[in-house]
């Protein structure tokens, strides 16, 4: 018998699917199992590119999800990033179920993320799932739940062409000459573009609390 607090008296069936934010909060109050580290056990027989991918798609269901990990004071950056990349390892894999990953789903969809990165998401949690079935922590019925949650459909832009500098002068050039507003925004977005080498959605996103001193 799988043991499952989704199963219990208070979130049973329609419940539960009808209501993924209290699914979630459920996630949260389980702590991952101690003496096996599944999701990472998902990641074996991968080459190195492979895990490096699966592992940063992980990290990103545990941070749609809300788990967080907990970086000590005086860290330097590359041992802040290392704390950050065990992110997933704070995640209770052996109780993901579906309702968790629709959810994660439509987080990553209202989040503006890529259908590649999407999907790429969804497939790391489902190797993770498999994992979790194979050691006899989840029920074929629950595996099959979130196998048949397909992912989304897009297509990417064809890749860019180099930009000359002669071409960046001209067009920032040419925003100076607007007297409006617009002028001004437009050489702003321009110069984060090019110096910046933010991508397009970046800069979409960034609000006033992204500038710093």
């Amino acid at each position: 018998m799988v043991n499952d607090p989704l199963a219990s008296d208070v979130m049973k069936g329609e419940l539960v699917e009808s209501a993924p934010e209290r699914a979630l909060v459920v996630l949260h109050s389980v702590k991952p199992l101690r003496h096996t580290d599944l999701a990472t056990q998902s990641l074996l027989g991968r080459a190195a590119s492979g895990r490096r991918t699966y592992v940063s798609r992980l990290n990103q269901a545990a941070q749609a999800w809300g788990f967080e990990t907990h970086v000590p004071i005086g860290l330097s950056h590359k041992e802040t990033q290392a704390v950050l990349r065990e992110r997933y390892k704070t995640v209770p894999w052996h109780q993901v179920r579906a309702e968790h990953v629709n959810l994660l789903k439509q987080r990553l969809l209202d989040d503006q993320k890529s259908h590649r990165t999407i999907n790429l998401t969804l497939a790391a949690v489902r190797a993770v799932a498999k994992e979790v079935f194979l050691t006899g922590q989840m029920s074929g019925d629950d595996l099959k739940r979130i196998e048949l949650i397909k992912g989304v459909t897009g297509s990417r832009l064809p890749a860019g062409r180099h930009v000359a500098s002669g071409e960046i002068v001209a067009i920032t050039e040419a925003c100076a000459r607007d007297p409006s507003a617009a002028g001004v925004r437009d050489q702003a977005i321009l110069a984060l573009l090019y110096a910046c080498g933010l991508r397009r959605l970046e800069v979409a996103k960034l609000q006033r609390d992204n500038l710093r001193n």
